[in-house]
């Protein structure tokens, strides 16, 4: 029981599709307290800097390399929106699972898509609804936002292209 509750330090991607399931779901219980707080406390100072991040992803909209970087930036500053340390330093320390996972993700995305020109929308619009302090609205499109992402992630470990060896739990 004891060596469950360590956590492994690693910034590699999860392994096992179980590990990948775990990320998810700590991803959308930590996302959605997140922008709620965020809705209710960004100032208006995070609000121009989210936008400014959301500006520099339509930038990258097509580089599956370039646009996880900006992404995980993003997802920080909205953490740091929701003035919360302890919020923050919990999304600080996922943030290199968060990375290969958005990477992944990014990856399926532009193979399927040709750009992540919608996640880029929905992020501007999860900027909205901070902006206007809808935290209901928030949760909303970051729910649909982690739910088209996680579709993308668990298909490629479902199709086995996701990480090779890697065990189906």
């Amino acid at each position: 029981m004891a060596e469950e509750s360590r956590l492994p330090v690693r910034s590699t991607a999860p392994v096992t599709r179980k590990e990948v399931e775990e990320l998810i779901e700590a991803r959308e219980l930590l996302g959605l307290q997140i922008v709620e707080m965020a809705a209710e406390r960004a100032s208006a100072d995070h609000v121009q800097r989210l936008r400014e991040v959301v500006a520099r992803m339509q930038d990258v909209v097509s580089a599956a390399d370039a646009y996880p970087d900006v992404d995980v930036e993003f997802h920080l500053l909205v953490a740091e929106a929701a003035h919360n340390r302890f919020l923050r330093q919990a999304m600080h320390q996922l943030s290199g699972l968060i990375r290969k996972d958005i990477e992944l993700a990014a990856t399926a995305g532009i193979s399927r898509f040709g750009s992540l020109q919608y996640s880029v929308d929905a992020h501007f619009a999860l900027v909205d609804a901070i902006e206007r302090g809808d935290p209901e609205e928030a949760q909303r499109v970051l729910l649909e936002i982690l739910s088209r992402h996680h579709e993308f992630v668990i298909g490629l470990y479902a199709l086995g292209t996701a990480t090779p060896g890697e065990e189906s739990e």
